[in-house]
C-alpha cells in the first residue's frame, strides 16, 4: 500500500509574512515532523506501507527553495492508495484545491484531512459537508488513528475519527494515545533528503553561531496544562483533553535516534510550556548529563516557557536546568502588558518591572529571547496600546542583546491577534447574528460554514465588537512597536504572526 503524506503550501494571502525568520518562501523549512511521526507510526504497523512525506517546498537543480504548485504536489501523489493532507489555517484553501485535484486524477484514492486546522468537530464535519472529495478527517493525534483507518477498522471504532455516515458527518470522541508507547520517528520518508541537509551537522554553512532560528521540530509532552485545568487562552487552539509528558529518558531516546541517523543535534521543542515545572526540568537535565555518550556535545535547543516559571530561587534553578541540558533560545507570550486585559484572557502576566527583571535573568545565562505581543485582545483601549508600545520600548532599552554572539533580547513578534476557528474568539463571534449579517455582507459567505475564513475580516469584526479601538489604532501601535524593535535588534528578527492587511485579496 503506498500512502502520500503532505503538508501544502501556504495560500499567497499568508506567503512571506513578516515572521522574524527570513523570506518565508524562499527559507527552507524544517521538513513536516507530524506527517514523519505518522509515516513512522504506519511502517511499524504494518510493514508493506510505502509511505511518502511531501515537504511544502521544493529545491530547484540550483539550490534556490520555492513553494510547491498544486499541480506538482497532485503529481508527487499519483500512485497513491491513501493521500493524508495536513491542514493548517494559513494552507486551508491550497488543501482543498489539492484533494478536489487528487480526487479527479483518481477516484479511488482515499482522502483524509488532518493537522491542526482540523482540530475540533465542527471544523472536521464542515469539512466533510463543504469538500466531497474528502473522505474522512483524522482530528487531533494522527498516529494511531490513521493507522486503524488504513487496517480497514470500522469507522464508529477509530476514536478521533469524523466521517460520513449515510451521507451525514459523524464524529467519534477524542483519543490522546500514550507517548511513551509510540515508536521513535524520523525523517527517512521525506521525499526529497536534500531537505534535512541544512538542518543538520554534515552542512555546518547553515550553522547560525547563535539563534537557532528554523530548526526540526519535536516534542516533549502534548496539551497545555493552563487549558486542562483552567481552560485555554481565548486565542489559542492547542488544549488537549489531557496533559501528558514523554518519559524524559525516551525524550532524549528520540534526539539521540534522530542525531544517529540525520546528524541533526538543533532543535524546536515544539511543547506548549518545555519548562512545566521545576521538578519535570531538573529531571531533563539529569537525563541529558547522563546521555552524554549517544548525544552531541553542543546539542542545541529552542522552547517556549512560562515567564513565570523564572521567579525567586526556583526560577534560578531552572534557569540553569535548562542551560545546562542545552536550551539556547526561548520563546515567551508576554500578550500584553495591560493586567485588565490578561485578567480577561485568564492568563496571568509579569508586571513591566518582573518581565525586564526575568529577560536580563536569562539574558545573563546567554539565552536568546524572542518575545511575543498580541494587539487588539477582548477589551483592547487605547491606553492599553500604549502601554504596549510603552513596555516594549522599556525593555527593548534595557534588555536586547548587545552584540549577536551574546544573549538577550533578539527577536520580537508584534501581531494582532487572530481568532482562528476553534478558539474562544472565533466562538464569541459565531454566537453574535450581528457578526453573522456582517461577515456575509463582506464576503458573501456564512460565518458557520466558511472552512476557509478571512481572518483580516474577522479581526476587524472583532475590534468593533469586543474592544475601543480601531484598526488604525492598533495598526499605528503595530508600526510604533515595530519602529522602536528594529532600532534595537536586527531588523529582521522582527516580524508579526500574521497581519490584516495581508489578507485584503484572500479570495
Amino acid at each position: 500500500m503506498k500512502v502520500a503524506l503532505t503538508f501544502p503550501a501556504p495560500t499567497p494571502p499568508f506567503r512571506n509574512l513578516e515572521g522574524g525568520y527570513g523570506d518565508t518562501e524562499t527559507t527552507l523549512q524544517p521538513p513536516p515532523t507530524g506527517l514523519a511521526m505518522i509515516a513512522c507510526a504506519l511502517q511499524d504497523v504494518r510493514g508493506d506501507i510505502e509511505a511518502t512525506v511531501i515537504p511544502p517546498q521544493i529545491i530547484e537543480p540550483t539550490g534556490t527553495v520555492r513553494y510547491r504548485e498544486i499541480a506538482e504536489t497532485t503529481k508527487d501523489c499519483e500512485g497513491a492508495d491513501c493521500v493524508g493532507i495536513a491542514c493548517r489555517w494559513d494552507n486551508q484553501e491550497a488543501a482543498i484545491l489539492l484533494a478536489d485535484a487528487v480526487r479527479q486524477t483518481n477516484e479511488k484514492t482515499r482522502i483524509v484531512f488532518g493537522g491542526p486546522n482540523m482540530w475540533s468537530e465542527p471544523m472536521a464535519e464542515m469539512a466533510l459537508r463543504s469538500v466531497p472529495s474528502v473522505d474522512a478527517v483524522v482530528r487531533q493525534a494522527g498516529e494511531s488513528s490513521f493507522c486503524d483507518n488504513l487496517e480497514g477498522t470500522h469507522p464508529f471504532a477509530i476514536p478521533n475519527l469524523t466521517y460520513r455516515q449515510q451521507g451525514i458527518p459523524h464524529s467519534n470522541p477524542p483519543y490522546s494515545p500514550d507517548m511513551n508507547e509510540l515508536p521513535l520517528w524520523d525523517f527517512r520518508h521525506v521525499r526529497d533528503p536534500r531537505h534535512l541537509a541544512p538542518f543538520d551537522v554534515r552542512d555546518p554553512q547553515f550553522r547560525a553561531p547563535h539563534d537557532l532560528d528554523l530548526t526540526p521540530c519535536v516534542e516533549s509532552n502534548r496539551g497545555c496544562v493552563k487549558a486542562c485545568h483552567e481552560g485555554p487562552c481565548p486565542y489559542c487552539t492547542s488544549g488537549r483533553d489531557r496533559f501528558q509528558m514523554l518519559d524524559a529518558g525516551r525524550f532524549f531516546d528520540e534526539l539521540a535516534h534522530l542525531y544517529a541517523l540525520h546528524g541533526m543535534k538543533d532543535f524546536f521543542v515544539a511543547d506548549n510550556v518545555f519548562s512545566a515545572s521545576p521538578q519535570r526540568v531538573a529531571e531533563l537535565r539529569k537525563v541529558r548529563m547522563d546521555r552524554r555518550m549517544d548525544l552531541p556535545e553542543d546539542l542545541r535547543l529552542r522552547a517556549y516557557v512560562y515567564p513565570t516559571n523564572f521567579r525567586g530561587e526556583n526560577g534560578l534553578r531552572t534557569a540553569e536546568h535548562l542551560h545546562v541540558m542545552g536550551v539556547r533560545e526561548l520563546f515567551i507570550g508576554l500578550e500584553t502588558f495591560d493586567a485588565d486585559i490578561a485578567r480577561n484572557l485568564r492568563k496571568e502576566i509579569l508586571s513591566e518591572r518582573e518581565a525586564v527583571s526575568t529577560l536580563l535573568l536569562l539574558k545573563r545565562f546567554g539565552f536568546a529571547v524572542k518575545i511575543a505581543l498580541l494587539l487588539g485582545l477582548p477589551g483592547e483601549t487605547k491606553k492599553s496600546l500604549q502601554k504596549n508600545v510603552d513596555g516594549l520600548k522599556r525593555i527593548l532599552d534595557t534588555c536586547s542583546a548587545s552584540s549577536p554572539a551574546e544573549g538577550g533580547l533578539k527577536s520580537v513578534d508584534i501581531s494582532p491577534v487572530m481568532p482562528l476557528v476553534g478558539t474562544e474568539l472565533y466562538g464569541s463571534l459565531l454566537a453574535n447574528p450581528q457578526v453573522h449579517d456582517q461577515y456575509q455582507a463582506l464576503t458573501g459567505k456564512p460565518l458557520k460554514e466558511d472552512l476557509c475564513p478571512q481572518y483580516s475580516v474577522l479581526f476587524r469584526l472583532l475590534l468593533e465588537h469586543r474592544t475601543s479601538v480601531t484598526l488604525d489604532d492598533v495598526t499605528a501601535a503595530a508600526e510604533s512597536m515595530k519602529q522602536n524593535a528594529r532600532a534595537a535588534l536586527d531588523p529582521t528578527k522582527v516580524g508579526e504572526f500574521w497581519g490584516p492587511q495581508k489578507g485584503k485579496n484572500e479570495r
